[in-house]
């Protein structure tokens, strides 16, 4: 929830700080990108996960070259803060910087004790 919290507050507040305007919110989408596939394929390895999460959001980037998300957004607003609108390099590169730091802070946590619960359930 924090991720997305900050992300979008990183949008709705402007401070005149590329970092924070734009390039926070790039990489806390991917961020929550890959939160969601560690939701949705608990199983899948960091690294998996991260390789899934760097396609989906060069695919996203990429879409918005054809224009359609622009086109879309400008009849809900809320699908531009999904898919986005205007194609940006940097935004690769926020992407790439979002996923590393998910990836070592999710690395250095220890893993967590299996109960006898989840040894009989897995």
């Amino acid at each position: 929830m924090a991720t997305l919290a900050v992300g979008v507050g990183s949008r709705a507040v402007r401070l005149d700080c590329r970092l924070w305007d734009k390039w926070l919110g790039d990489a806390l989408y991917a961020v929550a990108v890959y939160l969601a596939l560690a939701l949705v394929a608990p199983r899948v390895r960091p690294a998996g996960r991260a390789a899934a999460t760097l396609g989906i959001c060069s695919a996203l980037e990429l879409f918005q070259l054809t224009g359609i998300p622009d086109g879309l957004a400008d009849r809900q607003r809320w699908v531009g803060w999904v898919l986005g609108t205007e194609f940006g390099w940097a935004d690769l590169a926020c992407y790439t910087v979002g996923v590393a730091a998910i990836v070592l802070v999710t690395a250095r946590r220890p893993a967590r004790p299996r109960t006898a619960a989840s040894r009989s359930a897995g």
